[in-house]
């Protein structure tokens, strides 16, 4: 949840942009196109008001907005250069080793921060929402004691005014002495609400104008447009371009309804729908749900203007106003790439077992106190040997495993090359010896060196990865954690099942890449070989606040013509690290004679 609050401010900016951009378009179009496209133009706001909390990725986010997100995990195993080092761990293998560091950033502070944004937010729309629940129920309240028109004249003149606008089902008409302006409201049972002296003060010319306004509300089902408004305001009550967005909905809302009536007025009723505008201007209805004659007076003088200068919309105005419509849509579609969804991708992995011949098996004496899983694909075989299958498809986050692809972005984009891996280390001090130094993709594979492919994605930019990881299908392909951190205990999530999948597709080249970068990467995971057995695989750990949480050895067997494919994965409050994850995978692969 403290995620979702970085993001959720993260996503106002680019809110706050459209609406800048949107009220520029609809100045531009001002006067050009019909009024009631004008105020469509605007229902694309809410699109973009939605989207953070709907369950969607996109991509295209630019990097410095996506680091910011990245500081609302739980998060890092490893960006921070003043990060404390976990140490290393070692598994013997064969007499080399598999060498396992990871680093902790202590993630309190963004959880901190993220957790105060949230309960700042919620606060606010908490207080938002108890006063137009307040406000609601005095309108209630307004409703169930207001009586059924029964003005012989007045009754008359609303069914003429339904036969204008040919209406077959008339609205119910109450009267109430508790307003001062006339209202419609409800959404699914609509009622037109008249204050007394209106009924019995006001001439029949008036009486006509203020019900075609009421039942063109009606008709262009404006309470709906009203209840957007009002979930909009509580929502983003912090946001004060949202709220002038809506203020000039609203405005935008009375001016196509003052349209809609004019269009079936004469010159004289026009001009008696004027007069009848100005009396009501200052008596305001102070409900958030309704709509109704009352305006500010900025908004009189505008509406003024329009009946002074209506003119019936032509062909070419109307035909403008639909391409103003699309232009917004198509301004909406060009956002949506840029707009950081808070949305929980799917956590389990759906693994096809159709035509597959796979075996559950049960290797809980090798895990201990781990919750876990392994996953053994025989290639040769063609068959799946998987243990806790629910865990084996569940997605956490890939950790240092992710270097294996990020290593194959970095040669397939030409940022290293299987002749020249090299990188210089800019002498930055680290924790873990190993990293200061210069390398190249043996020995920042082998000790498993952030900073190296920090570097490649930083040369590659945050398109090209999110990109690469969509394209080879990466888990949940989301990167938008941070171009530094999205692999490490942050959004980026793979299932054991997954992993495996990947290392047979990279192994056989099932990606399409240069087969000379496949090569280079396989290269580089040579663990141990020996006469006629080589191991290749990499770990990964998952370090929060100073504690191993995750967990990984992923790699291939290859033996005489075969393949085996495996992943294991432990969790575990602490130290489920890396080398822990290997010496079971070890002991399993050991317990089939895969490997000794």
């Amino acid at each position: 949840m403290s995620y979702f609050g970085i993001r959720f401010l993260i996503c106002n900016i680019f809110i706050a942009l459209f609406v800048i951009l949107l009220t520029a378009a609809k100045r531009l179009f001002r006067g050009k196109i019909t009024e009631q496209a004008q105020y469509i133009m605007n229902f694309s706001l809410f699109v973009l008001l939605l989207v953070p909390f709907l369950p969607i990725r996109t991509f295209g986010i630019p990097d410095l907005f996506a680091e910011l997100g990245a500081h609302a995990g739980t998060l890092s195993s490893g960006t921070a250069q003043g990060a404390s080092a976990s140490g290393s761990a070692a598994a013997s293998v064969g007499g080399s080793w598999i060498r396992d560091f990871t680093v902790s950033v202590d993630s309190r502070t963004s959880l901190a921060a993220g957790m105060l944004l949230l309960s700042v937010w919620l606060l606010g729309a908490a207080v938002m929402g108890v006063l137009a629940f307040r406000a609601r129920l005095r309108l209630y309240r307004i409703e169930c004691s207001a009586l059924l028109l029964e003005n012989p004249i007045t009754c008359r003149i609303f069914r003429e005014c339904c036969i204008q606008f040919g209406l077959r089902r008339e609205p119910p008409v109450y009267t109430t002495p508790y307003l001062k302006s006339p209202v419609m409201t409800g959404l699914f049972h609509p009622r037109v609400l008249l204050p007394l002296h209106v009924v019995h003060d006001c001439d029949e010319n008036t009486l006509r104008c203020i019900l075609l306004h009421e039942l063109n509300h009606y008709v262009r089902k404006d309470a709906a447009g009203n209840l957007l408004m009002n979930l909009a305001g509580i929502v983003y009550w912090f946001n004060p371009l949202v709220w002038y967005a809506l203020r000039q909905m609203h405005s935008d809302r009375e001016t196509a309804c003052d349209a809609g009536v004019l269009e079936i007025l004469d010159s004289r009723g026009r001009t008696g729908y004027g007069h009848t505008l100005i009396s009501f201007a200052e008596k305001l209805t102070l409900f958030p749900f309704t709509s109704g004659m009352s305006t500010s007076v900025k908004q009189l003088e505008k509406r003024i203007r329009n009946i002074a200068s209506y003119r019936s919309a032509s062909s070419a105005v109307r035909i403008r106003g639909v391409a103003a419509c699309v232009l917004t849509a198509f301004l909406l579609a060009s956002f949506l790439p840029f707009l950081p969804s808070f949305a929980e991708t799917e956590t389990l992995y759906h693994f096809d077992t159709e035509g597959k011949a796979v075996e559950h098996v049960d290797l809980s004496s090798y895990f201990g106190e781990y919750e876990g899983s392994f996953v053994l694909y025989d290639a040769g075989a063609d068959s799946w040997m998987i243990y806790n299958e629910d865990t084996a498809g569940t997605r956490v986050s890939p950790d240092s495993t992710y270097k294996i692809y990020d290593a194959l972005l970095g040669l397939e984009k030409g940022i290293i090359t299987p002749e020249d891996s090299g990188m210089a280390w800019d002498g930055t001090e680290y924790s873990i010896d190993a990293w200061n130094s210069d390398q190249d993709l043996d020995s920042a594979m082998g000790n498993s060196v952030n900073w190296y492919f920090q570097s490649i994605d930083h040369q590659a930019g945050y398109s090209e990865v999110a990109g690469f990881y969509h394209e080879i299908g990466y888990g949940n392909e989301d990167v938008s954690g941070g171009i530094d951190s999205y692999w490490g205990e942050s959004t980026l999530k793979i299932s054991p099942i997954e992993q495996t999948e990947l290392l047979a597709k990279l192994y056989y080249n099932e990606f399409g890449f240069s087969q000379e970068n496949i090569d280079t990467v396989k290269d580089s995971l040579v663990l141990s070989s020996g006469t006629d057995k080589v191991l290749s695989g990499k770990t990964g750990t998952g370090m929060v606040n100073g504690k191993n949480v995750n967990g990984w050895f992923v790699g291939y067997v290859e033996d005489a013509g075969n393949v085996y494919f495996f992943a294991a994965n432990i969790q575990n409050e602490d130290n489920a690290s890396g080398s822990a994850a290997s010496d079971i995978a070890l002991s399993v692969l050991g317990s089939f004679g895969i490997w000794q």
